[in-house]
Order: structure tokens, then sequence, then C-alpha cells
């Protein structure tokens, strides 16, 4: 009993610590501010002519000032895989997310959705905070239930139709696994931290488009193709994201700020097989090759609107602030044209764009890895990297990194339950009034 009670007093006051810090300036960061940027899906082979043909202005100005390159993933292409491993810079096995579903041991049966309390090591975020530097996070996969942060947290299951999507594609691989998908418990805990922004994020205001360009796949014509207009509204759902970033941004100016836009990876999944020159489409059909050539449009315009909104982003970072630009992995033209996928080792190399501080413009990265993410984010910022983390400091980066320590995960993990009120702060003020937490 005391052993369990003393477990709950170290979470609580774990809690407390994390709750704290959001109300107090974060400690100065040296050298300048950093903004991630992840682009789920997105290719070198459709970034690159399109940088030439100067149609994606700012990602060019990145790769101009800075460094540009393939990042290399993992063997599985499962995206919670991919971006937990860029998050913390360990293997999926070490920090716990090894894919949408978990998969028991013996006879299959009933499975369940990964969720944040799955990951077993401390991520970005965390050794921001425990540094006293300020963080937001916004749509980074496997972070729902929110963690306490200071700053703000805005997790993967701000939109109602998101958890729905998710919950779809779970249940296709625990199908595939010859299991079932365990019955959704109500979704109780809060979507973001601190609570209240769950209301702010999804206020009306971030409905309104960002970019004035015409939503990409909007205009398609055509019986064959009509139906892939609501790709569109992938568009309005970044520019969402982004807009809540941006108000974020102006009201903290965080120290490390991560924002993963999921668009490009769900158009290329109906689409992908059109960036193939014409005369290799599909001989068998259906539709018109007019219809294929606005997929193949949408597609290319949702790139350019990509780019515009990470110019956004950007209006408030100096150019010695650390900006790195990644994806998760590539595509491939699928089986059925004119569908994409990521299932063959052609689409494991994902992105990378780098530039700031340290950084010499032009520079082409070579053999970075999904690893190396963290260690060099960490490097930069002048933070110790864990000797536990598996990457290290890419090579386009000249700075100095500080002594590593032995592990980050010497403290808890600050989290919410899964069926939190969104009220832990006041609850774990009353605990300190109590006398139960010092």
């Amino acid at each position: 009993m005391r052993s369990s009670r003393i477990q709950r007093l170290a979470l609580l006051a774990a809690l407390l610590t994390a709750a704290t810090l959001g109300c107090q300036p974060s400690a100065t960061a040296p050298g300048g501010r950093v903004l991630i940027v992840g682009i789920d899906g997105a290719t070198l082979e459709v970034i690159e002519p399109l940088i030439r043909d100067g149609r994606l202005p700012h990602l060019g100005a990145i790769a101009a000032a800075g460094a540009s390159g393939k990042l290399r993933s993992l063997h599985v292409l499962l995206s919670p895989c991919v971006w937990t491993s860029v998050a913390t810079g360990t293997r999926p096995e070490v920090h716990g997310i090894e894919g949408w579903i978990e998969i028991p041991d013996g006879p299959r049966g009933e499975m369940r959705m990964y969720d944040s309390h799955d990951r077993r090591v401390h991520a970005l975020w965390n050794i921001f905070n425990r540094h006293g530097r300020s963080v937001a996070i916004v749509n980074w996969l496997m972070t729902h239930p929110p963690e306490p942060v200071n700053g703000v947290m805005i997790s993967d299951s701000l939109y109602p139709e998101e958890v729905g999507a998710k919950r779809t594609l779970s249940r296709t691989f625990a199908k595939a696994a010859g299991g079932s998908l365990r019955a959704p418990k109500p979704l109780r805990a809060p979507t973001t931290w601190p609570a209240e922004w769950a209301e702010r994020a999804l206020a009306e205001r971030h409905r309104e488009p960002l970019i004035p360009n015409p939503l990409p796949f909007a205009s398609l014509e055509g019986e064959s193709v009509e139906p892939l207009r609501s790709l569109s509204r992938m568009a309005e759902r970044d520019s969402g994201l982004v807009s809540v970033a941006l108000e974020i941004e102006a009201e903290l100016g965080p120290d490390l700020m991560m924002v993963l836009l999921q668009g490009i990876d769900r158009v290329s999944h109906f689409t992908y097989g059109t960036i193939q020159d014409e005369s290799d489409w599909a001989v068998e059909r259906e539709g018109t090759d007019d219809g294929f050539r606005q997929l193949r449009a949408g597609l290319l315009a949702f790139y350019e609107y990509t780019d515009a909104l990470i110019g956004r982003l950007l209006e408030r970072y100096a150019e010695d602030d650390l900006v790195l630009v990644l994806s998760d992995h590539g595509f491939t033209a699928g089986e059925n044209f004119p569908c994409g996928d990521h299932e063959t080792e052609d689409a494991r190399d994902g992105v990378l764009l780098a530039r700031g501080r340290g950084i010499a413009p032009g520079t082409r990265a070579e053999e970075v890895g999904v690893f190396d993410i963290t260690p060099s984010v960490l490097a930069w910022a002048g933070l110790p990297a864990g000797r536990d983390m598996v990457g290290r400091v890419a090579s386009f980066l000249a700075v100095e990194p500080p002594a590593a320590i032995a592990s980050y995960e010497d403290e808890p993990i600050p989290r919410l339950t899964r069926t939190a009120s969104g009220r832990e702060a006041e609850r774990i003020e009353e605990l300190r009034a109590l006398g139960y937490v010092e």
C-alpha cells in the first residue's frame, strides 16, 4: 500500500511540476528557437521538380539556405512508429509504439489502438521541458491523451472525424492480423493541454482559409473523378492546424514548435499513380486521361498549398532559428491505378530540409535517418542527448553537442489518465493544499 501511494504521489508531483511550469517564463534558449514541420508522405520525387520550377518557394528557400536530402526511415513504414522515432531518437521496440494497433501475444483476439501512454520514453517536448524550455505540439501522432507540458499540446485527436478515421484504419490492420479491434470506450480525456485550448482550437476562426489559393481537388470535374473532390477537406484540415499553431506561436513564442500535417499522405493514397509519365499509366482503367490529369494537377497543387502553409509558419522565425521540414516516407504507384502506396523499399526514404545556425547553404543531407532528428535538435539547442538514443548528430549540422547523459528515463513522464476530466491541475492544487503534494 505504501509503495503504491508513493508511486501515485510521485506521478502527481510530476504533473504538478508540468502544470506550474506552464505559468512561468521559460529559460532563454541559447541561439534561437526550433520549428519542426512534419509533412506526412511527402517525397523528393515531387518536391525537387516543383522547387526547380519555382512552385515551392518556401521549401526552395529552406533548401537554398541550408541542407536538403533524403531522410532514411524504418523498414516498417507505419506513421505512428516513424513519427515517434523522430520525436524520441529510439527504435519502436524501445519507445513502445509499434504500429496503429497492439497485437497481443498468443491466439489472435481483441486488439487495441496504441495511444500516448504506450510510449515508454521521453519525447523532445519532455526533454525541452526538463531543461526549462517551452513547447507547442500540434497534431503529432500518438499524443492522445495529451501530456501536461510547459506550453500547449494539441493532440492528434482534436477533430472527431480524425478519431473515426484512425479507428477505421486500425480495424483494417486488426482484421489483417486475424483479430478484431476492441470496442472503444467513451473518449473522456481532454484532447489538448491545457484543456481549455480544445475550445480555442475548434473555434470558427480556424476554419477560415489561411491561403488565398483555391483548395486542391475542389474543382474536379467528370464522373470518374468528381467523388474525389472531398480530398479538398484535407487541405482545410491542414490549414486549420496551422492556424491553431500560429495562434499558439503569437501568444507563447515557444522554444520548440512541432506541427504535423497529414494531408499529402491522405491524397497521395488516391492519386500518386498519376505522377508517372502518361505512357506508364495502366492500360486497363476506369475513367479518362483528362480526369487523371486533373488528379495529378490536384496532387501537385496540394504540395503548393502545403508550401504556402509552411510559409505562414515561418513568418515569426529568424534566419538563425532552426527549421526542419520532414516526411516519414515517400510513395510509389500502387497496383490499382491511380492509387499510391508506401509498402515497398522504394518508398522508404522521406524528405529532410533544414536551415538555421550551423548549417551551410546548399548542403546535401547525407545518410540521415529518423533516429538522428532528436539528437540533432538537442545538440543544436545546447541540450545533452541520452546515451540510450540510437541516433547521431546529422553531419550537416556544424555544432558541438554537449556531453551526453546516461538517459532521460530516470524520471516519470508526466501524463493524464485516459479518462481524465481535464481538471488535473486544479486537483493537484487541492492535494497540495491538503499536504499530499509538496
